[in-house]
Protein backbone atom coordinates (compact mmCIF):
# COMPACT_ATOMS: atom_id res chain seq x y z
CA UNK A 1 0.00 0.00 0.00
CA UNK A 2 2.54 2.07 0.63
CA UNK A 3 3.91 1.98 -3.15
CA UNK A 4 0.77 2.92 -4.06
CA UNK A 5 0.96 6.31 -2.02
CA UNK A 6 4.36 6.85 -3.37
CA UNK A 7 3.76 6.13 -7.07
CA UNK A 8 0.57 8.40 -6.62
CA UNK A 9 2.44 11.58 -4.49
CA UNK A 10 5.32 10.83 -7.48
CA UNK A 11 2.73 11.41 -10.58
CA UNK A 12 1.51 14.45 -8.79
CA UNK A 13 4.62 15.65 -8.30
CA UNK A 14 5.16 15.11 -11.90
CA UNK A 15 1.68 16.49 -13.35
CA UNK A 16 2.70 19.83 -11.27
CA UNK A 17 5.63 20.32 -12.41
CA UNK A 18 4.37 20.04 -16.12
CA UNK A 19 1.48 22.90 -15.42
CA UNK A 20 4.11 25.15 -14.21
CA UNK A 21 6.53 24.28 -16.87
CA UNK A 22 3.15 25.56 -19.08
CA UNK A 23 2.60 28.65 -17.62
CA UNK A 24 3.13 31.31 -19.83
CA UNK A 25 3.92 29.28 -22.52
CA UNK A 26 2.00 31.21 -25.53
CA UNK A 27 2.19 30.15 -28.97
CA UNK A 28 1.41 32.92 -31.71
CA UNK A 29 -1.65 32.02 -33.96
CA UNK A 30 -2.24 32.41 -37.36
CA UNK A 31 -4.32 35.45 -37.92
CA UNK A 32 -5.98 35.99 -41.90
CA UNK A 33 -5.10 38.90 -43.60
CA UNK A 34 -8.67 40.07 -43.80
CA UNK A 35 -9.06 39.82 -40.14
CA UNK A 36 -6.01 41.37 -39.97
CA UNK A 37 -6.86 44.12 -41.73
CA UNK A 38 -10.66 44.75 -39.94
CA UNK A 39 -8.37 44.44 -36.63
CA UNK A 40 -6.44 47.20 -38.04
CA UNK A 41 -8.89 49.82 -38.99
CA UNK A 42 -11.42 49.17 -36.66
CA UNK A 43 -8.39 49.77 -33.85
CA UNK A 44 -6.63 52.48 -35.77
CA UNK A 45 -9.98 53.79 -37.08
CA UNK A 46 -8.23 54.07 -40.65
CA UNK A 47 -9.84 54.42 -43.62
CA UNK A 48 -9.38 50.95 -46.09
CA UNK A 49 -7.58 53.45 -48.51
CA UNK A 50 -5.06 54.22 -46.47
CA UNK A 51 -3.80 50.54 -45.91
CA UNK A 52 -1.59 49.64 -48.65
CA UNK A 53 -2.15 46.22 -50.27
CA UNK A 54 0.10 44.23 -52.45
CA UNK A 55 1.54 40.91 -53.77
CA UNK A 56 5.22 40.94 -54.61
CA UNK A 57 7.42 39.61 -57.03
CA UNK A 58 7.46 36.20 -55.25
CA UNK A 59 3.99 36.28 -54.35
CA UNK A 60 3.89 36.98 -50.92
CA UNK A 61 1.23 38.85 -49.93
CA UNK A 62 2.17 42.64 -48.02
CA UNK A 63 -0.38 44.89 -46.62
CA UNK A 64 1.29 48.14 -45.34
CA UNK A 65 -0.04 50.75 -42.68
CA UNK A 66 2.70 53.92 -42.25
CA UNK A 67 2.06 57.22 -40.67
CA UNK A 68 4.56 59.51 -38.90
CA UNK A 69 4.39 57.29 -35.53
CA UNK A 70 3.45 54.02 -36.68
CA UNK A 71 5.06 51.19 -39.38
CA UNK A 72 2.57 47.90 -39.53
CA UNK A 73 3.59 45.43 -41.73
CA UNK A 74 1.69 42.22 -42.18
CA UNK A 75 3.17 39.64 -44.84
CA UNK A 76 1.61 36.39 -46.03
CA UNK A 77 4.18 34.54 -47.77
CA UNK A 78 3.67 32.08 -50.24
CA UNK A 79 6.55 29.69 -48.69
CA UNK A 80 6.84 29.34 -44.82
CA UNK A 81 11.01 29.21 -44.74
CA UNK A 82 10.57 32.81 -45.64
CA UNK A 83 8.43 33.63 -42.98
CA UNK A 84 10.57 32.41 -40.25
CA UNK A 85 13.66 34.33 -42.30
CA UNK A 86 11.84 37.33 -41.65
CA UNK A 87 11.10 36.78 -37.90
CA UNK A 88 14.41 35.40 -37.23
CA UNK A 89 15.99 38.56 -38.86
CA UNK A 90 13.79 40.88 -37.02
CA UNK A 91 14.37 38.76 -33.72
CA UNK A 92 17.98 39.46 -34.11
CA UNK A 93 17.19 43.15 -34.78
CA UNK A 94 15.82 43.06 -31.00
CA UNK A 95 18.39 40.90 -29.71
CA UNK A 96 21.11 43.72 -31.30
CA UNK A 97 18.73 46.26 -29.57
CA UNK A 98 19.09 44.74 -26.19
CA UNK A 99 23.05 44.06 -26.66
CA UNK A 100 23.84 47.32 -28.18
CA UNK A 101 21.84 49.55 -25.95
CA UNK A 102 22.14 50.41 -21.90
CA UNK A 103 18.22 51.06 -21.57
CA UNK A 104 17.32 51.50 -18.34
CA UNK A 105 12.93 51.30 -18.54
CA UNK A 106 12.39 49.18 -20.97
CA UNK A 107 9.84 45.85 -20.82
CA UNK A 108 10.43 42.37 -23.08
CA UNK A 109 9.12 39.49 -23.76
CA UNK A 110 10.96 36.91 -26.05
CA UNK A 111 10.07 33.54 -27.32
CA UNK A 112 11.90 32.35 -30.43
CA UNK A 113 10.33 29.19 -30.07
CA UNK A 114 6.90 30.22 -30.33
CA UNK A 115 7.03 32.65 -32.55
CA UNK A 116 7.37 36.50 -30.95
CA UNK A 117 9.54 39.54 -29.89
CA UNK A 118 8.00 42.57 -27.94
CA UNK A 119 9.80 45.66 -26.60
CA UNK A 120 8.54 48.74 -25.38
CA UNK A 121 11.08 51.25 -24.35
CA UNK A 122 10.34 54.44 -22.42
CA UNK A 123 13.94 55.82 -22.34
CA UNK A 124 14.85 58.93 -23.74
CA UNK A 125 18.32 58.37 -23.83
CA UNK A 126 18.19 55.29 -25.83
CA UNK A 127 15.66 56.65 -28.18
CA UNK A 128 18.12 60.34 -28.89
CA UNK A 129 21.39 57.46 -29.47
CA UNK A 130 19.45 55.56 -31.12
CA UNK A 131 17.98 58.05 -34.08
CA UNK A 132 20.97 60.25 -33.28
CA UNK A 133 18.97 63.24 -32.43
CA UNK A 134 16.42 62.97 -35.29
CA UNK A 135 12.60 62.16 -34.29
CA UNK A 136 13.16 60.46 -30.62
CA UNK A 137 10.37 59.12 -28.93
CA UNK A 138 9.65 58.83 -25.57
CA UNK A 139 7.99 55.89 -25.86
CA UNK A 140 8.21 53.17 -28.53
CA UNK A 141 6.95 49.49 -29.28
CA UNK A 142 8.36 46.69 -31.55
CA UNK A 143 7.13 43.76 -31.80
CA UNK A 144 6.74 41.08 -34.39
CA UNK A 145 5.13 37.95 -34.35
CA UNK A 146 5.25 34.81 -36.67
CA UNK A 147 3.35 31.30 -37.29
CA UNK A 148 3.43 28.87 -40.53
CA UNK A 149 3.75 31.13 -43.61
CA UNK A 150 2.34 34.36 -41.49
CA UNK A 151 4.74 37.65 -40.34
CA UNK A 152 3.66 40.74 -38.92
CA UNK A 153 5.45 43.42 -36.98
CA UNK A 154 4.15 46.63 -34.98
CA UNK A 155 6.66 49.74 -34.90
CA UNK A 156 4.37 52.36 -32.95
CA UNK A 157 5.82 55.82 -30.76
CA UNK A 158 3.99 58.11 -28.61
CA UNK A 159 0.74 58.82 -29.12
CA UNK A 160 -0.29 56.00 -30.85
CA UNK A 161 1.25 53.33 -28.15
CA UNK A 162 -2.33 52.57 -26.72
CA UNK A 163 -3.78 51.29 -30.15
CA UNK A 164 -0.37 49.07 -30.43
CA UNK A 165 -1.47 47.30 -27.41
CA UNK A 166 -4.99 47.15 -28.15
CA UNK A 167 -4.43 45.80 -31.69
CA UNK A 168 -1.79 43.22 -30.17
CA UNK A 169 -4.71 41.81 -27.42
CA UNK A 170 -7.61 41.91 -30.44
CA UNK A 171 -5.45 39.66 -32.43
CA UNK A 172 -4.63 37.38 -29.91
CA UNK A 173 -0.74 38.19 -29.52
CA UNK A 174 1.31 38.29 -26.20
CA UNK A 175 2.48 40.98 -25.19
CA UNK A 176 3.73 42.52 -21.74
Amino acid sequence: MNNVKKIIAIMLVISTMFGFIGCGFELVEEVSKRDFKNALEDVFGVDDDEIIESTNENGDFVLLYTERESLIVYVKYDDEDDAYDAFEEFYDEIEDIEEDYDIDNSKKRFDENSGYAFIRISDEDFAEDYHEGEFAPDDLIYAGYYTGSMFFSILCTDNNIDEALELIEVLGMPSI
